[in-house]
């Protein structure tokens, strides 16, 4: 009955140490896994941060260069309406000429005198 006793304890201390370096096993790998995905998360974070630092460039450029192209804008409109208003005047003038020049011809349009 001793001998049985000790085979069944040696027995039990086997599968003990098996079950324990399972354990340690499983635990090792899990660590592992654990730390990858740590990796991975640092990885996926500064690419986040990457990617949001990239896009808030991208619209402060684009910010600048709306600026830039209202400012063009407005200034070509300003420029239109000066040539606008030079042309005025100057058709206006030639409507005062013609005018004047029909008056003096005793109320002939322009025209009728060629």
């Amino acid at each position: 009955e001793m001998e049985t006793r000790r085979e069944v304890t040696h027995e039990m201390g086997r599968q003990y140490m098996e079950m324990q370096e399972s354990f340690n096993e499983r635990i090792t790998a899990l660590q592992e896994d654990v730390a990858a995905s740590k990796a991975e998360i640092e990885d996926v974070q500064r690419t986040a941060e990457r990617t949001r630092i990239e896009k808030d460039d991208k619209i402060n450029q684009q910010d600048e260069e709306i600026k830039t192209l209202t400012a063009k804008m407005e200034s070509m409109a300003f420029e239109f309406a000066d040539m606008l208003k030079s042309t005025l005047d100057k058709m206006s003038q030639r409507i005062e000429v013609t005018h004047s020049s029909w008056d003096r011809d005793a109320g002939k349009p322009p025209l009728m005198n060629r």
